[in-house]
């Protein structure tokens, strides 16, 4: 039995609310599950993503740009990046979530796959369309508390393959919650009279988890107007990518939605405050946290297992056998 037989993908059952032993078998059937590629993810059409691949040590440029030559010629970018070595980053055009975007993203990995690796020094980022979130304080304010009290889940989760962050983590996408939960605390305090100077504050930290340095307005479409995730590892896995692209989005819409729960959320943070979590042990499962904010941002069954899926990376240290868990080998 798949844990879809065991589970309504389609019905929203509370992780956090079961008992033990529903939550071990649930667990069980979640770690022999392969996940798919999924055609749509159910998005607003009129929401907007994109990414860039980071790949190091590129065996041969040219023939990996001729194999990729539609996909450059319908609006896929390839540059040089200072911080990877012997490689380039592709970078998507506007996507949207239709079954060509996502055969795109498939396809340019495998064929990236082909040539090159993922080292210490590549990331996954994620750009999400600015006019998601409305020009508001009040919105942001939610951003800035769910970011702060579930930074540790967030981070486990976008280490993709991996149960650590990479190594140069720190010089370019490095833990926002000291200044999220700051930035917090002032537009509690102050509302819209501090909003203008925090959003500009926000603009200008550049090497941030979330980075908002192409942030031209709130709540408005614009070619490059977007909220760049940059804490994701590097990878060549379309399924990670599809699945770190899907959380942030779902994420953002949990900020905006009635659902928006401050008494659950502020009631972790008091108990992090009280036992603060160092970043060097984002990458422990921290089981509680981990279940409650995937009830909080998802409302679905087969989302939590995707999330879940990717959070406990199998229990297991060991990438290549995570790989081949996915259903996913070089």
């Amino acid at each position: 039995m798949e844990i879809f037989d065991y589970l309504n993908k389609n019905e929203n059952l509370l992780f956090s609310k079961l008992s033990k032993k529903d939550l071990e078998e649930i667990i069980y059937y979640i770690n022999l599950y392969l996940l798919e590629y999924r055609k749509v993810l159910n998005f607003n059409p009129n929401d907007t993503f994109g990414i860039e691949i980071e790949a190091e040590n590129i065996l041969e440029p040219s023939e990996l740009l001729s194999k990729l030559y539609i996909y450059l010629d319908e609006g896929w970018d390839k540059k040089e990046d200072p911080t990877i070595l012997d490689g380039l980053e592709f970078t998507s055009p506007v996507l949207r979530d239709d079954i060509d975007a996502w055969n795109s993203i498939q396809s340019v990995c495998k064929e990236i796959n082909k040539y090159a690796t993922v080292e210490e020094n590549c990331a996954a980022h994620v750009h999400i369309g600015a006019q998601i979130l409305p020009n508001n304080y009040e919105y942001m304010k939610r951003f800035l508390l769910l970011w702060a009290t579930y930074e540790d889940v967030i981070f486990r989760f976008a280490n993709g393959e991996y149960t650590k962050e990479r190594l140069v983590i720190d010089d370019n996408a490095h833990s926002c919650y000291f200044t999220y939960d700051s930035y917090y605390q002032e537009l509690t305090k102050n509302g819209e009279h501090i909003w203008p100077y925090i959003l500009e504050n926000l603009k200008v930290s550049p090497d941030s988890a979330v980075r908002f340095k192409q942030l031209q307005k709130l709540g408005v479409y614009k070619f490059d107007n977007t909220i760049e995730f940059r804490n994701p590892n590097g990878t060549f896995n379309p399924i990670i990518w599809q699945n770190n692209i899907n959380f942030f989005m779902k994420m953002l819409y949990y900020v905006v939605s009635d659902r928006f729960d401050y008494d659950v959320i502020l009631r972790r943070k008091k108990l992090n405050d009280m036992n603060y979590k160092y970043f060097s042990n984002y990458d422990m499962i921290h089981m509680d946290s981990a279940l409650e904010f995937c009830d909080l941002i998802f409302d679905n069954n087969q989302d939590k297992v995707y999330f879940l899926k990717q959070y406990l990376k199998n229990n297991n240290e060991d990438t290549e056998t995570f790989n081949k868990v996915l259903g996913l080998t070089r």
